[in-house]
Parts: structure tokens; sequence; C-alpha cells
């Protein structure tokens, strides 16, 4: 084995290759500042990225909830497709803050064959000029290799 693929061997020890998987991403629709008083909405982004290069992932479903775990809505009842390298987005608006703190999504993907692991994460912007922003990761729940 060359000095070459000794390397690349060891950088594939991290990738993860799986068949689908249930992904918990907490999102924030709205929290509280300085006091209980003043509240910030924010708009949240999902995004869901295909990292493989050579198969599609296959996005079951992606749910919404809010504080109190009642379902808002779904937002992929069908098979969405998403192509090698490719990304879909779900975007909440601002003024509609039903999740609150303790919103989340609830994703459920899948492959025909082993494919490296999307990435899944939500990110908030704040209103304003200097506004706010911060991203938050999807947390694998449940997988299946």
């Amino acid at each position: 084995m060359s000095k070459l693929e000794a390397i690349r061997l060891e950088a594939m020890k991290d990738i993860q290759f799986r068949m689908g998987q249930e992904v918990y991403v907490p999102v924030y629709s709205s929290l509280k500042l300085d006091n209980e008083s003043y509240e910030i909405d924010f708009s949240i982004t999902l995004s869901i990225r295909n990292t493989d290069t050579n198969h599609p992932l296959i996005v079951r479903s992606i749910d919404y909830y809010n504080s109190e775990g009642e379902k808002f809505k779904r937002f992929v009842s069908k098979r969405l497709t998403l192509p090698p390298m490719g990304t879909t987005d779900i975007v909440i608006n601002r003024s509609d803050n039903f999740g609150k703190s303790g919103g989340n999504f609830y994703v459920v993907w899948t492959s025909d064959t082993l494919i490296s692991e999307p990435i899944v994460q939500a990110i908030m912007l704040g209103p304003g000029p200097n506004g706010y922003s911060f991203l938050s990761e999807g947390r694998v729940v449940k997988s299946k290799k």
C-alpha cells in the first residue's frame, strides 16, 4: 500500500455510511431576551445536504413540532429524492413563531444502498441590521446500517 492510499484510508475512518436515519434537529423560532417580557423571533432554515457523490438520498418525512411536542406541519409526505450532492431547504418565516424555544424538526431519510451520512442542520436568523444568527446541528436518534 502506498503512503497516499494509507492517508486516504485514515481519512475514511471518520466517514459513516448508512442506509437511513431519523434525525432530531432543535430549532428556536423565538427566545426570551433579558427577562420574561421580551422575545426575539427568528426565521428558520432547515437544510438537508446529501454528501454522497454517487447515490441519491430519499427524504421520507420532515415534521415540525413545537415546545409542547405538538406537530405543526408535515413538510414532506411522499418521497423527496436528493441527487448526489443535492440539497433541500425548508424555511419557517420569522412571523410564524409556533415552535417557540423548544421547536424541532424530525427528519427521516433512507437510501437503497449505503451512502455517506447527510448533513442536517438548521440556521436561525434574527431581525435588525445587526441581527442574530446561529446554527443547530441535527442529532441522529435512530440509524439503519
